[in-house]
């Protein structure tokens, strides 16, 4: 994962996760993010949302409800491609 100082409370018990995986990070997101990921990988088309969309999270030892309207797009080098 990569992410900035502003996105680092949502972390919460989870910081720091800098370099590791999202799906080692959050896997109760993978559900929904992980084909997400496998088609901007295959395709290389971007994913957003204008709207908030609900998320469960396990953030602090229990789950809670949060709302996320996000960008997901491929980074690529190269050498290497990443969906960030």
């Amino acid at each position: 994962m990569i992410y900035n100082d502003a996105w680092r409370p949502i972390q919460g018990a989870k910081h720091p996760a800098l370099g590791r995986r999202f799906v080692e990070v959050w896997p109760e997101m993978w559900d929904f993010a992980g084909p997400l990921y496998d088609r901007i990988m295959a395709q290389g088309q971007p994913y957003s949302t204008l709207t908030d969309e609900l998320h469960p999270l396990y953030r602090n030892n229990y789950l809670e409800e949060y709302y996320f309207a996000f960008r997901l797009a491929r980074f690529q080098t190269t050498t290497a491609a990443w969906a960030v």
